[in-house]
């Protein structure tokens, strides 16, 4: 989840699973801001100054805390029958 959405400190585990789970439903992947001189030896797609649509499952959350306190959360879709990841069924 990208830093400038996210300044609540404690609570900022929180705030990006919320934002996690909203890209999830919205169907949006949240833009990267102040990225504007991407390695060029680092090919990733970055998402710049605005959200992309976009299927998206699974979303991860790492977030860390003060004092070495750690978590990782993954979510991903429910169609009611089962959990897809990239359109694979995952039993």
């Amino acid at each position: 989840m990208p830093r400038a959405l996210v300044t609540g400190l404690g609570a900022g585990g929180a705030l990006e699973s919320a934002f996690c789970v909203e890209a999830l439903r919205q169907g949006i992947i949240p833009a990267t801001a102040n990225r504007e001189d991407p390695d060029p030896d680092c090919d990733l797609d970055y998402v710049h100054w605005t959200p992309r649509p976009a299927r998206v499952t699974p979303a991860l959350n790492n977030a860390a805390g003060f004092g070495g306190a750690n978590a990782c959360v993954a979510f991903a879709r429910w169609d009611g029958e089962g959990i897809y990841a990239g359109g694979v069924p995952v039993s």
